[in-house]
């Protein structure tokens, strides 16, 4: 009898055991990854200071996209929200590379006007 209620626990840790393995949620998609990572590049940047509201366009959408992780791992929308945040992160570093190179350029001007006189 005891052999048979060792195999009985057995197979019933067995079960729990796959019980868990299949709730666990999948790792999250590639595209929610580099969006993770675009977003704390520029988390980090320029695009902090010289474009906060665009940078917050793409927290907001990173934030939908972890949601939707959330939500259902494996799914289409997941690794389409994620890949529109990234791209927001882009255009926030892409207005901050303009804000600060038009800055450099009116610096400039400004310091060949006063050598000129």
């Amino acid at each position: 009898m005891k052999s048979n209620r060792f195999v009985s626990l057995t197979f019933g840790h067995l079960a729990a055991l796959g019980l868990v393995a299949a709730c666990a949620s999948a790792p999250p998609p590639r595209e929610l990854l580099d969006a993770r990572a675009a977003y704390s590049r520029a988390q980090g940047g320029p695009a902090e200071q010289l474009s906060p509201a665009t940078l917050h366009d793409a927290k907001v959408a990173l934030d939908s996209a972890e949601q939707s992780y959330t939500n259902d791992s494996d799914s289409q929308q997941t690794r389409d929200l994620a890949y529109i945040a990234q791209r927001k992160v882009e255009v926030a570093e892409a207005q901050a590379s303009t804000a600060q190179a038009t800055h450099d350029a009116a610096t400039a001007r400004a310091r060949s006007v006063q050598q000129e006189k």
